[in-house]
């Protein structure tokens, strides 16, 4: 090892300090410190530890090592008189001067860069990534009068490779120190009940968009990344799992990315941000939460909720600062239009980034862009065309419907398209319809609103219901663009329907059949919970409107409910207020399949408005509930049981 990179070894630690203190490049300081130097072998740097060259305003006699005099406003250390060269009309003149005296090479370095920052020539030098543009700042603000000085700078930096200690300052590897759990909440792909839009997008591919940005920035930025869904969105990774991991990895927070819904149907007001921490004392998830939390509330420009407390498992069951983000709620029509919008998304992830880079104490660093990429041939597309038989054999292959792919459109391909929208309303909404392939008052009932924007299998089939009719719906692809909207408009133009463009339950019952058979089971979400608000308006006098919407002041309703249950059959004295907390907790009973009542109604009412399927709202817990109760337990990490006892009432009754 040469004399130099012994040198550069022994001052690499402090000279990649001078980024992180005064912004200074490494390569650049190490350059120049091997330059003045000769590679620490100078007297300057031997007697007084100057690695710089940085001077003191003084008068020098001859070659006494005692200046005559020093005075320099900026300095009140120890100076002395070395042997220095200076360029005089481009030759070379060897002259005595006063340097600045330092009781250690770390004292010089730091110097250097207060130097420098002190001094308004060399603010072009402050923050410059590139070594060359920061040797050219200093050249021009006059640093030394050598004309070779900065070329045999950037020498040194090439032969030492000096430019690897700027990436390390600068991708935060030798700063930054940290490990990051996140993970996008829930799964998608059909993997966990409810958790989507009215129009059936999933929450997860929200919440992977936002996840996926986060974790750009802290990679870029040097920390450890450890991701606990699922990233394909296939499988929801239960939450005991998630937290496990991370506990046993040591993770130094933890982030758990969502956006919010109070129902099943389309609200026309704001919803907002909000970030939940474990309910108690727990300051530094508090301060994680509220480093995070307006960041990301400005990058979704939605209302601002505030910060909250809950019993999440989330943030209940691990080693480290946790939150839980709601970016924004899904039921919306104010919220999912930034929703949808995947820069916002983007943006949401990167100051969730950014807050929780601030919480630990780091310097964030902007992701390098993805080049984009060659798109790769599909090697067994499904059809997209836009005649009958690419529909036909697309329902054959997605719901086993046995159709002759014959190109002609008929009862059976009517029906077979029935088939796929029932199923679709079961498996993403809970519908509980019998497939029978009749488009009959209990389908139309539990029918959704489908709209612009709207991607996925429902889609796909009011295109190809539109296409057997002989409209353009401007392709077969299930995602619904300008062009479908166009073409459903034109469709309920010419049925005498209302002229919107969305697909709801009058102009789905319009599209596929009006039958007067039907179907059995399922109901709509609407009418269910218009059942449920004047139930809660009877029983104990909420004054709800009867409006068929879930939200907080319906959920507030079921909680009263529950509460006045709680004083008149178990004696419980609480105060009806409507807030399930620690009191109410306390006070709850176990309720098991078979029991019969008021509470086991409202234990389907709530579940109902969060987009569980109990099987009624009858006040009967049989299978159907019990089912539905284990489901609620598995998707929030509780003991999987079926028995609603006072933790899955926490839960349950502060869920939507």
């Amino acid at each position: 090892m040469s004399n130099h990179q012994e040198f550069l070894n022994s001052i690499k630690e402090d000279i990649l300090k001078l980024w992180d203190d005064h912004s200074i490049l490494p390569s650049v300081a190490a350059g120049q410190a091997v330059h003045e130097t000769g590679g620490g072998t100078s007297e300057i740097a031997e007697e007084a530890r100057n690695l710089f060259g940085i001077k003191a305003n003084g008068v020098c006699e001859g070659s006494d090592r005692e200046p005559v005099s020093v005075d320099d406003p900026d300095w009140d250390g120890d100076a002395g008189c070395y042997l220095t060269w200076e360029e005089v009309d481009g030759e070379p003149v060897e002259v005595y001067d006063v340097f600045r005296e330092y009781d250690s090479r770390a004292e010089s370095i730091n110097n250097y860069g207060e130097f420098l920052n002190a001094d308004d020539r060399y603010a072009d030098v402050i923050g410059e990534t590139d070594p060359e543009a920061a040797l050219a700042a200093l050249a021009d603000a006059g640093y030394a009068t050598d004309s070779n000085y900065f070329d045999s700078v950037l020498s040194a930096i090439e032969t030492y490779s000096l430019t690897e200690w700027d990436d390390e300052v600068l991708n935060n590897n030798g700063g930054n120190e940290g490990k990051i759990a996140i993970g996008a909440g829930h799964g998608g792909s059909g993997s966990t009940d409810g958790k989507r839009t009215p129009d059936g997008e999933y929450e997860w591919d929200f919440n992977n968009e936002v996840v996926l940005a986060a974790i750009d920035v802290f990679e870029a930025s040097g920390y450890e990344v450890l991701r606990l869904d699922d990233e394909t969105g296939q499988e929801d990774v239960p939450l005991a799992t998630r937290t496990s991991r991370a506990n046993d990895w040591g993770a130094d927070i933890y982030i758990s990315v969502h956006h919010n819904a109070l129902g099943t149907v389309w609200r026309d007001e704001r919803g907002g941000v909000e970030t939940f921490t474990q309910e108690g004392s727990y300051p530094e998830s508090e301060s994680l939460a509220e480093a995070v939390h307006p960041l990301y509330v400005e990058a979704m420009g939605l209302h601002d909720r505030g910060l909250k407390k809950s019993n999440l498992h989330i943030t209940r069951e691990t080693n480290m600062p946790a939150i839980l983000t709601e970016g924004g709620f899904m039921d919306s029509l104010q919220d999912i239009e930034v929703m949808r919008d995947d820069e916002k998304l983007r943006q949401q992830g990167e100051a969730i980034a950014q807050g929780a880079i601030d919480f630990l104490g780091g310097a964030s660093t902007d992701p390098e862009p993805d080049p984009d990429p060659e798109p790769e041939p599909d090697p067994d597309p499904e059809p997209t065309g836009d005649n009958v038989e690419d529909v036909q054999q697309w329902l054959n292959n997605t719901y086993s419907t046995g159709l002759d792919v014959d190109n002609i459109y008929g009862p059976l391909t009517n029906e077979a398209l029935v088939i796929g929208v029932q199923t679709e309303l079961n498996e993403q909404f809970n519908a509980g319809l019998s497939v029978d392939g009749i488009f009959g008052p209990a389908t139309q009932s539990a029918f959704v609103n489908v709209r612009r924007g709207a991607e996925g299998n429902l889609t796909r089939l009011i295109q190809g219901q539109l296409i057997g009719q002989g409209y353009d719906p401007n392709g077969f692809d299930g995602i619904f663009g300008p062009g479908l909207e166009a073409t459903v408009e034109q469709f309920q133009s010419d049925q005498g329907l209302s002229v919107d463009g969305v697909v709801g339950a009058n102009t789905a019952s319009a599209l596929f059949g009006d039958n007067d058979d039907g179907d059995n089971g399922g109901g709509s979400p609407d009418s269910v919970m218009e059942e449920i608000q004047q139930f809660l308006n009877n029983t104990y006098s909420t004054g709800l409107n009867v409006d068929g919407l879930y939200g907080p002041m319906t959920k507030e309703g079921i909680v009263i409910g529950v509460q006045t249950e709680l004083n008149e059959q178990f004696g419980a004295s609480l105060s009806v207020d409507g807030i399930f907390g620690p009191a109410t907790q306390d006070a709850f009973v176990n309720i098991t399949p078979g029991a019969e009542g008021n509470i086991t109604r409202l234990i389907q009412a709530q579940l109902i408005g969060i987009g569980y399927d109990p099987n009624g709202f009858d006040g009967i817990f049989g299978s159907g509930l019990e089912s539905a109760v284990r489901d609620f337990q598995s998707n929030n990490g509780l003991s999987v049981d079926g028995i609603v006892g006072p933790a899955t009432a926490n839960a349950l009754f502060n869920a939507g």
